[in-house]
């Protein structure tokens, strides 16, 4: 049994005057954390501080603890390994953010007691860099959208929401006039959203005593967007403009259509970055050829440059190799190729890889490289701007967009489709020609595209900082675009009911018969291939897939069955763009 020896609390809420406000972006795949002092700030003029804890009020134990002797140095060292895996680190460092978005229960618990934050699920802070004790806990990811949201789900906020609690009282900040405010895509179904808001303000009112109105939320479509807007770099000015603001996450991707009049539109989709390495619902990682191939690549690197002495071959290196090796080849656990991926993509910020180069440990730049698989990136980017032309064609104020800005994790993806000059020629030209014309550039106009490709993830949370801003109130009650039915094949108020209607299943089949035929065009006039580093075997491979109409229409009577069973009845509206669904497949079949 181990119990915390803390230092007497020093703070006084009598003179506790500062107030803070917190916006934490909650993803598929990770999350990230804001803070600003609202006493230093008006609504529209904050200044972002890092998110960092010198001394963490949720961990018990110092490892430059003096008093700790040689005699019971090994047990210590067991101790903090295991403090690691079930407390916070005693310093909480802004290289921490975007932390992934996972939690870890013991392996013998048992499964009818409820998850609760630091008792027996917590965040493995360390998770991608260090063993989190893989031997003992069990490693709990998609819990955004996991059917255990009230446990798993409920643990990681609640875990985040201490630490921002430690935070406050670090600062001297007033606890009961701490603000919240947090993100949630567009495409969430409203019972969903009902029940993330009531953890929201339980965990507020456990840990901060405030008012429930200190607690709000704001999509995920309108936060990057004002982040954006009220922080305009020197070489993208958005106003007056015509602009779509994208972000592209693990899970959704969500978008806001801005006019030259500042006319708002807001929309998302179920469609986003795991579809290219999340997998089915069913896939295992050890199943992946994409992941097979690029385990096998990073470790023979890893291996190679141990054995030459060129990185440091000790236990901790040994650990990451048998990550990736439980990761990469797990054949059991259903859902497990976005683990795997995201271990991968981990590797070019592990520090013990900090020796190799670039080239060596970054998966993000072999897959840019990769000629057998760049088409299928081209496909998912190509997909999203063919969605994004069908509904600007739906509005007759929308003309040629002028500016095109990205944010969230997934928008990571298009660092592999192409450097940002490439990526801005690329999309002009998918512009045109899904278009037909419409949306072409002259000679003396551009595209701008802004891509934040370091830390795409803080964009969302910095903006929803601004929630109670002027240009917020402006999304107050904003015009949500239908979904894909409703808009490309006219059906009003499409229902789930609808789906069963045969004309309304062969639609939505036309629709991506119109993609595919029109990307396999688009594909063989821009000679995109030779410029973009595909292999003729690839695309070739690709055209299979895509031609296999049979499977594309089971994969819509899956997801058709998927949708009814998901609603509490016939008449719901349809919030997923079931459009989507038999893409997902062909991109699984493909990878």
């Amino acid at each position: 049994v181990a119990i915390p020896d803390w230092e007497k609390s020093v703070y006084k809420a009598d003179e506790a005057h500062n107030k803070f406000k917190f916006a934490i972006d909650f993803g598929t795949t990770n999350s990230f954390v804001a803070v600003t002092d609202i006493n230093e700030n008006d609504k529209d003029g904050f200044k972002k501080k890092n998110f960092e804890l010198k001394q963490s009020v949720v961990t018990s134990f110092d490892p430059n603890d003096n008093n700790i002797s040689n005699q019971n140095l090994m047990d210590m060292n067991y101790f903090q390994s295991a403090i690691k895996q079930r407390f916070v680190p005693l310093e909480i460092e802004k290289n921490f953010f975007p932390l992934r978005s996972v939690v870890i229960t013991p392996r013998n618990l048992n499964q009818n007691l409820d998850r609760r934050a630091l008792i027996n699920t917590c965040i493995p802070f360390f998770y991608g860099r260090e063993d989190y004790g893989r031997d003992k806990n069990k490693l709990e990811s998609d819990i955004k959208w996991s059917p255990e949201v009230q446990g798993l789900a409920k643990s990681f906020i609640h875990e985040l929401m201490l630490i921002c609690r430690g935070y406050v009282l670090e600062n001297g900040g007033d606890l009961a006039q701490t603000e919240f405010v947090w993100t949630y895509p567009l495409s969430m179904r409203p019972n969903d959203i009902s029940d993330f808001n009531e953890i929201w303000k339980d965990g507020y009112k456990s840990f901060f005593g405030g008012l429930d109105e200190n607690v709000s939320n704001l999509s995920e479509s309108v936060a990057p967007y004002l982040s954006y807007l009220k922080e305009p770099s020197e070489n993208c000015d958005i106003s007056h403009k015509m602009t779509l603001s994208v972000d592209i996450g693990g899970g959704t991707t969500d978008v806001v259509f801005v006019d030259k009049d500042g006319n708002k539109e807001i929309s998302s989709l179920r469609f986003a970055a795991n579809v290219l390495f999340g997998g089915r619902d069913t896939d295992r990682a050890g199943n992946n050829p994409m992941i097979q191939f690029y385990y096998d690549h990073f470790r023979k690197i890893i291996e190679a440059k141990a054995e030459n002495r060129e990185i440091e071959n000790d236990g901790k290196l040994t650990d990451l190799l048998a990550m990736l090796n439980e990761t990469c080849t797990d054949t059991d656990t259903p859902n497990s190729c976005a683990e795997a991926n995201t271990t991968l993509f981990s590797l070019e910020n592990q520090p013990l890889l900090k020796d190799l180069s670039e080239a060596e440990r970054s998966y993000n730049k072999a897959l840019s490289f990769d000629k057998e698989r760049h088409v299928i990136f081209i496909y998912f980017y190509a997909l999203i701007i063919y969605y994004l032309v069908n509904v600007l064609k739906q509005n007759s104020r929308y003309t040629t967009p002028s500016v095109l800005l990205f944010s969230g994790t997934g928008s990571k993806v298009l660092n592999i489709v192409g450097s940002k000059d490439v990526l801005t020629h690329l999309t002009s030209q998918m512009l045109d020609f899904f278009s037909d014309g419409k949306y072409s550039y002259k000679e003396n106009e551009r595209l701008e595209i802004k891509i934040e490709r370091i830390f795409p993830k803080e964009l969302t949370a910095r903006g929803a900082l601004y929630n109670k801003s002027d240009a917020a109130k402006e999304f107050s009650d904003p015009r949500v675009l239908e979904t894909c039915i409703s808009k490309f094949h006219m059906v009003p108020d499409a229902k789930v009911e609808d789906l069963e209607r045969t004309e309304v299943q062969e639609q939505i089949l036309n629709q991506i018969d119109d993609f595919n035929s029109l990307f396999v065009k688009f594909i063989e006039k821009y000679n995109i291939l030779e410029d973009y580093r595909c292999s003729e075997s690839s695309f070739e491979k690709l055209k299979s897939i895509i031609g296999c109409r049979n499977e594309i229409e089971a994969s819509l009577r899956s997801s058709i069955s998927r949708t009814k069973e998901k609603s509490k009845k016939t008449t719901d509206p349809i919030r997923d763009d079931i459009f989507f669904e038999p893409i997902k497949t062909v991109v699984s079949n493909f990878i």
